[in-house]
């Protein structure tokens, strides 16, 4: 049986890899997020799945096979059965018992791994699998790219030392190479990367250039630096002046950082924007930044180890005696109990938006202010639009490699980095 061609392509086809893969009838969507492989398409997986078995085994991989149905007591040991949010598929079997279907398999690795390896002698070992996945996505798109059920490949290194890992990381990523390399990819990049809920100090995601792209890269003009805006790096520059005497001023109609700088004749550099979020336990989450600056939500989940934030609404806003749109740390109640507050972070960002308040051009808001019950604090998470070390930003694909590499692309991601130290 080969699968039906069509004419047409499927009018929720939106980019080219899914066009052609529902015209020429390799893969079948069953549900959003969801497809049938058929022969031709399954016959064409298999063969990238050759392609990595044998490049995992070339540097002493090991292949198992772990279960999609997990119990829920091994990601209750772990934490992240509270941590992770409605991306994991929960459920209860027919007595009761907490499960889910895995998203990825760190916590059922370690225990096929300490229950069989008893003596650091055995060490170092690599173990992989290529398994089922499902990840609840709220939008599945882009055909087989984000896919609610998936098949992925996913390693799981284990070592005596910090820098035996070190060494055998570098071979994995040169290991990953050869396999976008042997498949066909010309266009790709490796750039530095959020770990996100698989945790490490250091992930690297390998990003395929195209115009469907949804990410964003910054790479330095000779290549050396290489990162998407998650974990981007800028220097930023700041002027030290004495602090001015505070002033009240009234900023009608100004409900936005730009409104408000424009009002005032000031630079935007010289405000200081409050944004709120709320938190997995509905406690409220207070971000001080510059005004000129954007909060980076992936930096901020991790300083405030919570990654389920959202915009606080309007009560909340108003329970800690704030004003949405008229919002500042200096009015708020002095008698509360000290806060978490970060050394600032640098990175790049997306725009959200958010209420301001004015400072005077030459008033600092003190780091030391402090709110009513609030779960974190005042952070300073400085986030730059754009690095000093990047170029003019260019977007999309490269119609010729000899081209120099832009400071910015679009771009996709082929896969993400899943040797971990455990």
């Amino acid at each position: 049986m080969i699968g039906q061609r069509l004419r047409e392509a499927p009018r929720d086809a939106q980019t080219i890899s899914h066009k052609f893969l529902a015209r020429g009838g390799y893969c079948l969507p069953v549900s959003a997020g969801i497809f049938t492989l058929m022969p031709m398409g399954h016959r064409i997986a298999r063969k990238i799945e050759q392609i990595i078995r044998e490049e995992m085994d070339a540097i002493g991989g090991q292949e198992m096979l772990m279960p999609v149905a997990l119990s829920a007591e091994l990601w209750q040991q772990s934490g992240r059965w509270e941590s992770v949010g409605s991306e994991l598929l929960r459920f209860k079997d027919r007595n009761g018992k907490d499960m889910m279907l895995g998203m990825t398999h760190e916590e059922a690795c370690v225990h096929a791994v300490r229950a069989n390896v008893s003596s650091y002698k055995q060490l170092p070992l690599m173990v992989y699998q290529i398994q089922t996945k499902y990840r609840d996505e709220a939008r599945p798109r882009a055909g087989l790219i984000r896919t609610r059920e998936f098949t992925m490949k996913d390693a799981y290194s284990f070592h005596v030392n910090q820098e035996d890992l070190e060494r055998y990381y570098k071979i994995c990523h040169a290991a990953y190479t050869r396999i976008f390399k042997r498949i066909g990819f010309k266009n790709f990049i490796s750039i530095q990367a959020d770990s996100g809920i698989f945790g490490g100090n250091r992930s690297d995601e390998f990003m395929a250039i195209a115009d469907c792209g949804e990410d964003t890269l910054f790479v330095s003009p000779n290549g050396n630096y290489q990162a998407n805006r998650e974990v981007a790096c800028a220097n930023l520059t700041y002027v030290k002046e004495e602090p001015a005497a505070l002033e009240k001023i009234e900023t009608p109609h100004c409900k936005t950082i730009a409104d408000l700088a424009k009002f005032l004749g000031i630079d935007e550099a010289h405000t200081c924007k409050a944004v709120f979020y709320k938190d997995s336990q509905g406690k409220l989450v207070f971000v001080n930044i510059r005004g000129d600056l954007e909060v980076n939500e992936t930096k901020l989940a991790k300083v405030v180890k919570d990654g389920n934030l959202s915009f606080a609404d309007d009560a909340l806003i108003r329970s800690v005696g704030a004003v949405p749109g008229y919002a500042s740390s200096s009015i708020l109640p002095s008698q509360t109990p000290p806060i978490w507050q970060s050394a600032p972070i640098r990175s790049s960002s997306t725009t959200r938006t958010s209420t301001t308040t004015a400072m005077s051009p030459t008033r600092r808001m003190s780091s030391s202010q402090t709110s009513h019950a609030f779960a974190t604090a005042i952070l300073r998470l400085l986030t730059a639009r754009r690095s000093n070390c990047c170029t003019a930003l260019k977007s999309a694909t490269s119609s010729s490699s000899e081209q120099s590499i832009p400071c910015q692309w679009d771009a996709t991601s082929l896969t993400s980095t899943a040797n971990r130290s455990r």
